[in-house]
């Protein structure tokens, strides 16, 4: 009698198993349902994946791989990129809705965007993003336009993270980029900081191949030292007069220098193994023979607009004339 008890009951067992495989368990298969913080932000996300937002799941989340925000004037749009749309975007793998009318109170729901790489930001009034920190595979992060915004110790706590823009805005301590040791492009256009602006990088960096810092009025370029890989360099409207710093950078391929206050461009003549553009617009040099050191076989591009104290160009005669942008037509001193 109890074997035959035993028998039924691993009958019953084995057909309940069949039947959960036969029909699937709704418990453990069902899609994952989204709890929104932000209603408009879970309307925007209906809208992305055509469906009401109730449905939208973690697994339509992370399926986004690029996120893109833009409020100016008429234009409120967010563009978002699918898997596979960074490397080779079309028409089926990326989408751009129109958000006007939408007002995001909380970025909350950026930590379902498990997936995410690529951030821009062009024109918003938000000012706290250190919700992007929940966003572990971040690689590129783009801010535009946006002077109120602040705090960015979070972009260490992005392992990813190779590329930073910052076009307005403040950023009280530049410390923050001295630990991302991954970064490789890091351009800070027009930034308030409230610290020396010279301090960035002055111990570590070795990483940057790029680096932009505009309309900052840095005065000297010491802090360089440290980025020996270096291949860009985009540093205006500022204060400098010492270009013995660069002498170190034998990988930099584009330098722009202009609106500063160069006399001497002695030290340029050391970057002519790599050297492909120079920008030197209203400097106040005027002696260009060490530029003639630079090999026309590489050089794409001298600009000297506005260079006002050049009153001999003969040096440069190597060029051609369509590799030297300011030089008087018809000059042939």
């Amino acid at each position: 009698m109890n074997k035959r008890i035993k028998l039924c009951a691993l009958l019953l067992v084995l057909c309940v198993a069949v039947c959960l495989s036969l029909t699937g368990c709704p418990r453990a298969c069902a899609p994952s349902i989204l709890d929104f913080a932000d209603d408009d932000f879970a309307q925007l996300c209906g809208e992305i994946f055509d469906k009401d937002y109730k449905r939208v799941t973690a697994e339509d989340m992370a399926s986004i791989e690029s996120f893109g925000i833009l409020t100016y004037g008429e234009d409120n749009t967010v563009s978002v990129g699918f898997t596979g749309s960074i490397e080779n975007p079309t028409d089926t793998n990326t989408k751009v809705i129109d958000i006007t009318g939408l007002i995001f109170d909380s970025f909350d729901d950026f930590a379902y965007l498990t997936n995410l790489r690529v951030f821009t930001s062009t024109y918003t009034t938000n000012s706290d993003y250190s919700f992007l920190a929940n966003c572990k595979e971040l690689e590129v992060i783009s801010i535009y336009g946006n002077s109120e915004c602040r705090g960015f110790d979070f972009l260490a706590e992005l392992p990813k993270l190779y590329s930073f823009t910052l076009e307005s805005g403040v950023i009280e301590d530049l410390s923050v980029f001295d630990s991302m040791t991954g970064l490789r492009q890091l351009s800070l256009n027009s930034v308030s900081t409230k610290i020396d602006p010279d301090y960035l990088l002055r111990e570590e960096g070795t990483t940057i191949e790029e680096l932009g810092y505009d309309e900052a009025m840095i005065m000297e370029l010491s802090f360089l030292k440290n980025l020996v890989n270096l291949e860009e360099l985009s540093i205006t409207s500022g204060l400098i007069d010492d270009l013995s710093p660069l002498t170190g950078l034998s990988k930099l391929r584009r330098l722009d220098l202009s609106y500063n206050s160069i006399a001497d461009v002695t030290p340029i003549a050391q970057l002519a193994g790599s050297l492909e553009f120079v920008d030197l617009t209203q400097s106040i040099l005027s002696d260009v023979s060490p530029l003639a050191q630079l090999d026309e076989n590489k050089i794409t591009k001298i600009i000297l607009d506005l260079c006002y104290g050049i009153e001999d160009w003969s040096p440069l005669d190597k060029f051609d004339p369509s590799q030297i942008q300011g030089r008087p037509t018809g000059n042939e001193k």
